[in-house]
């Protein structure tokens, strides 16, 4: 099989949510070639890219991209023999131990007989899941409140001191645990366009016919009453300006956290100036707006790209409650979130 170098990186960088961390379970951290495409399955989260090729084999992951990002020639030629992958080239010729079996290809293959009677996503689904995804439980892998939870025309997410709630415009067919976890890797298929429920998954489908499959959780009880909790924050209301956006990109490289899931950046609203800062160890920043009707002084940490993305949805304000929720709402989303008390 001869292959660009750069597309296949790509596709095997797209394939990396179903790939295990550890090698408890033989080929989960293998990259899964058949004829039609490569897969990668982790037993939570299986992945698959229609690409043809004369392939059937598995290899370990961390050695072929080494192989591959190694070389530096614009096509690549691999070939499957003596149970090795043999790559070439240019003048590099490298091979890599592969596995013939057929455990993890059947629960593969299974899957794609479960595929069937496809439901169209809302158009809007990504993007609720994406704002949703910062106030979904990041504590343990299990509990209805590590999911995120679409029903009808809403995405519904909490924690014990978050919630968040976007209305999309068009409803889904079926609701949908997904787990928070999952949905870090489910947004960056901006392409999604329909789904599909099995016994044991909720499998996915891009507009390029790849397919992104989560492992189904089910519970017995309610989801949180989230919707109620926004009703009832009442208080002083303040319209954020959009220079707010402006800021929060430019303090976002300042902002402490090694991923971006866990970078925060500090706001303060003081006598009617909004001040946001960024701080590392080895360097800051600050920058202010002004606001009207700022009634109360606060301050609060918040994520920066989820404060972007906020932000980016149009007209947002806050309201502050006298038992210290302040509520983040746009036109079809809602962000709870609990203030410090005072001296903390």
């Amino acid at each position: 099989m001869k292959a660009n170098r750069e597309n296949l990186l790509n596709i095997l960088s797209l394939l990396k949510p179903g790939l295990a961390k550890r090698n408890v379970i033989e080929q989960t951290t293998h990259y899964l070639f058949s004829p039609k495409d490569i897969s990668t399955y982790n037993d939570q989260i299986c992945v698959s890219y229609p690409f043809e090729n004369d392939l059937q084999c598995s290899v370990r992951s961390t050695d072929l991209l080494k192989a591959l990002s190694g070389a530096r020639t614009k096509e690549v030629e691999l070939i499957h023999e003596n149970n090795e992958l043999r790559m070439k080239a240019g003048t590099r010729k490298a091979g890599i131990s592969t596995i013939v079996e057929d455990k993890i290809e059947n629960l593969v293959m299974a899957m794609e007989e479960e595929r069937v009677n496809w439901r169209p996503l809302p158009p809007e689904f990504i993007k609720g899941l994406s704002l949703c995804r910062f106030s979904a439980s990041k504590i343990g892998a299990s509990g209805i409140v590590a999911t995120i939870y679409a029903n009808g025309n809403d995405i519904l997410s909490t924690d014990d001191k978050r919630a968040s709630w976007y209305s999309m415009k068009e409803p889904i067919s079926e609701p949908l645990f997904v787990p928070a976890k999952a949905s870090q890797e489910l947004i960056k298929f901006l392409d999604l366009e329909s789904y599909t429920l099995s016994p044991s998954w909720i499998h996915f489908r891009t507009k390029k016919n790849v397919f992104f499959s989560i492992r189904r959780m089910l519970f017995d009880q309610s989801f949180p009453d989230v919707k109620s909790e926004v009703a009832s924050i009442t208080g002083t209301t303040i319209e954020l300006p959009k220079k707010v956006k402006d800021i929060a990109e430019s303090v976002i490289d300042y902002a402490e956290g090694e991923v971006d899931m866990d970078k925060h950046i500090l706001m303060e609203i003081n006598g009617g100036i909004l001040t946001m800062s960024a701080l590392q160890e080895t360097k800051w920043i600050k920058d202010r707006v002004s606001i009207t009707n700022p009634g109360k002084d606060f301050s609060f940490d918040i994520n920066p790209s989820f404060l972007i993305d906020v932000m980016g949805l149009g007209y947002t304000t806050i309201t502050v409650s006298e038992d210290h929720k302040a509520l983040f709402a746009s036109e079809n989303f809602k962000h709870i979130m609990l203030l410090p008390m005072k001296g903390q």
